[in-house]
């Protein structure tokens, strides 16, 4: 009972994930504006945040007209760039790196949340098969794509 009284007077607890601010309970998230040249990125990114709202509160998803805030963002850049190699001209792995703004709006136009340049990387092999190649790099940013979808998650609901 004493140990007990001694953490929790120390502001000791088990972690919990935060809660979603502003009263919000229904949530539009559209796909990302792309700005780069990663054909698809914009609805893989979209479905990654989706699936990590869902997963992990009670939000509704639903339109843009009855939703009570959009989460919106861009995809500023993907970038790749070789980390390891086998000779002067030969790569034999490549690191993606992806980086996006993102920001959540009520549906009265109020600007509620944002942040700007979140960046996550991720290695890929590269086979001599270009296929191989191109099939690993894809993987590498849907791994990407996911993690930053998490990040996103938690930076707004640990905010609050």
């Amino acid at each position: 009972m004493l140990l007990w009284l001694t953490f929790s007077a120390c502001g000791y607890r088990f972690a919990e994930s935060g809660d979603f601010p502003f009263q919000i309970r229904r949530i539009c998230i559209p796909p990302l504006e792309n700005r780069s040249t990663e054909t698809g990125a914009d609805a893989i990114f979209a479905n990654h945040l989706i699936s990590e709202f869902s997963r992990n509160s009670d939000l509704l998803l639903t339109n843009r007209d009855e939703a009570d805030a959009v989460l919106s963002g861009k995809i500023r850049s993907v970038s790749v760039s070789t980390i390891s190699r086998k000779g002067s001209h030969t790569s034999l792995e490549r690191q993606i790196r992806i980086t996006v703004d993102v920001e959540l709006i009520a549906s009265d136009g109020e600007m509620l949340w944002s942040a700007k340049g979140i960046s996550e990387r991720e290695a890929y092999a590269v086979e001599s098969d270009k296929a191989a190649t191109e099939y690993n790099r894809r993987q590498a940013l849907l791994v990407v794509s996911e993690r930053i979808a998490e990040i996103v998650y938690e930076r707004l609901t640990n905010n609050f």
